[in-house]
């Protein structure tokens, strides 16, 4: 794999850990971090077909000199990509969001304010991006919600100021 400064690295795909499932959460190894000049908790963009964003988290992998990302369904969706493929990692910059505007994916759910303050919480520092896919664990069940639109465009990330709107 190779590193350029403006381009990123690249780093094959990998399942996510359990843990790490529908948390916007990727794994890659100390080295990769050490390559991008980020600490846990930066964010990354992720380039597979399409362009998605993530929290990035050092993981000790067996071999340090694996260059490997670890994400779930949820992001290797959004970035277009599969298990075993390629795909370019660059550090980003997140904007705090004014408004973000979701619906859910094939679940009906109540659309209150009881779910808009608990959608809230659940994804205040997430980074996501428009068109992109975010799951909620609710009822111990997954939920998936699309992300039709944000403001600013770009990757954002929600804050307690957010406009939240579910439709």
């Amino acid at each position: 794999m190779t590193s350029n400064e403006t381009c990123g690295i690249r780093l094959r795909v990998y399942d996510a850990e359990v843990g790490d499932l529908a948390k916007g959460i990727a794994r890659i190894n100390e080295n990769s971090m050490k390559i991008l000049r980020m600490l846990d908790g930066d964010s990354i963009e992720i380039v597979g077909n399409k362009k998605t964003v993530a929290r990035a988290y050092s993981t000790n992998f067996k071999n340090e000199d694996d260059y490997i990302i670890k994400i779930d369904a949820y992001i290797r969706r959004n970035a277009g990509t599969r298990i075993g493929e390629i795909v370019t990692v660059s550090k980003t910059k997140l904007s705090q969001a004014e408004a973000v505007v979701i619906i859910p994916s094939g679940m009906g759910v109540l659309r209150d304010e009881a779910l808009k303050k608990f959608l809230r919480k659940e994804l205040t520092g997430r980074p996501l991006m428009k068109n992109s896919i975010v799951a909620v664990r609710i009822l111990a069940q997954l939920v998936p919600f699309i992300v039709v639109n944000t403001k600013p465009d770009g990757p954002v990330i929600i804050t307690e100021n957010t406009e939240l709107q579910i439709y």
